[in-house]
């Protein structure tokens, strides 16, 4: 990733984090985007998972150069822990995106694709992990 995404992402990064509404809007529009999501949420403590968030986003910034501060989240997100299936992060980055659209007053083309392109190496380290027995042969 540029130094220009890079810029752009942790610019609106901080526009977002300011904003205390920033993840009620995100995990609203994806607790309510299919079922799916909803029951993976059904007994979740809200407050401990904005928390969380606020981390996972932090680990996502730097997986490009240091892809294994994600690994307690990857074992925690795999098919054998919480089972959050690798399709569902397409949907997790459309609703986060949304969410930033609505944080951010100075959202733009740019500021999406230096969302997409920051969170793109984070995702995809995750769904390498979600099955533990193929995550070896993977990396």
């Amino acid at each position: 990733m540029d130094d220009d995404y890079r810029n752009i992402f942790n610019d609106s990064f901080e526009r977002c984090a300011k904003d205390p509404q920033f993840l009620d809007r995100f995990y609203t529009l994806f607790i309510d985007c299919n079922d799916e999501v909803r029951e993976l949420f059904r007994h979740t403590d809200m407050a401990r998972q904005k928390e969380l968030m606020m981390i996972t986003l932090s680990y996502m910034m730097l997986a490009q150069s240091t892809p294994e501060l994600l690994d307690r989240v990857a074992e925690r997100h795999n098919r054998r822990n919480l089972d959050i299936r690798p399709h569902l992060y397409v949907t997790w980055l459309d609703c986060m995106l949304a969410a930033v659209h609505q944080t951010d007053p100075k959202f733009s083309r740019e500021v999406d694709a230096a969302w997409r392109a920051t969170l793109k190496p984070g995702i995809d380290y995750l769904v390498r992990h979600y099955d533990p027995e193929d995550s070896v042969l993977q990396d």
